[in-house]
């Protein structure tokens, strides 16, 4: 029987129907070539399959982050931003970023049941900054970052379907509905960013706008700094020397990051808001 076929009462969601309850491969999860910089650390089969791992469960843990950060801020400033958006579109986007923060928990306890008993991520504490960030950065800014950070996870899926083989099944599901909502959610924030352009002057706008520069920056600092933590972890564990733990610390753009923002940079240019251009350049500058 297809979806199609079945009852209305029996509908399941397409989040819902993703199969979880699959055994976790000795092999990798996401493809090699999705972090560049781990493949020269000398590391043996063995060695490389359980650092996919380990970035595999990081990078749940940045979309759970991330995810939160939205979540978040649209319950703080829901009135405001109701001014630029309809309510029940509103209330659908958030709705599916609870959905999609349920799919990267249900992930995490799949690769690692032991690890997240009571959902507290291992890595990306939420802390003071996060707060604060949440409480200050206007709107053009928040939403500037925020379509940043959604284009870099539509390329995700893209880079899982080059290598297939080294794709687990449950991962690469998540991330291709993950992207297929993700495209209507930067259509909401670039909607956002346009009313908020009618409603402020335009120095003003772009000063919002380029606040989300030195948030982006930071935020940046923090996953690699606690990446780092993570990689020399697993470096003692399997006792690799300085050199390749040097090497997997560093673990910079992923293939999926390098592709979104470069997509980002490109649709910006089309139809730039006032700072947008600048926000650009500087990431650019900023990106190998």
């Amino acid at each position: 029987m297809t979806i199609m076929d079945q009852p209305a009462n029996q509908y399941l969601s397409p989040w819902d129907q993703i199969r979880y309850a699959v055994p976790v491969p000795q092999d990798f999860l996401v493809p090699e070539h999705h972090w560049p910089a781990f493949q020269n650390a000398d590391l043996s089969d063995e060695q490389r399959i359980r650092l996919n791992h380990l970035a595999c469960v990081f990078m749940c843990e940045m979309f759970v982050h991330f995810e939160r950060y939205i979540i978040d801020y649209v319950a703080k400033y829901e009135t405001k931003l109701c001014q630029f958006i309809p309510r029940a579109k509103l209330d659908r986007f958030v709705a599916e970023e609870v959905d999609h923060t349920e799919a990267f928990y249900r992930l995490l306890e799949l690769l690692e049941p032991e690890t997240y008993p009571n959902r507290e991520l291992r890595f990306l504490r939420w802390s003071a900054w996060d707060r604060m960030f949440i409480r200050f950065l206007p709107v053009p800014g928040f939403f500037m970052m925020a379509a940043l950070f959604e284009e870099m996870t539509l390329f995700v899926p893209v880079v899982m379907e080059e290598n297939a083989e080294q794709s687990f099944q449950p991962i690469l599901d998540v991330m291709v509905l993950h992207a297929k909502e993700e495209r209507s959610h930067i259509g909401i924030d670039l909607r956002i960013l346009q009313a908020c352009r009618e409603r402020r002057p335009r120095w003003l706008y772009a000063i919002q706008t380029l606040m989300a520069l030195p948030v982006t920056v930071f935020i940046d600092r923090v996953l690699a700094r606690r990446w780092r933590k993570a990689a020399r972890a697993y470096g003692r564990a399997e006792g690799l020397n300085r050199k390749q733990i040097r090497k997997i610390a560093n673990r910079g753009a992923s293939a999926s990051d390098l592709l979104g923002i470069y997509s980002f940079i490109e649709k910006q240019s089309k139809n730039p808001v006032p700072g947008g251009r600048t926000f650009c350049a500087l990431l650019k500058a900023f990106t190998p």
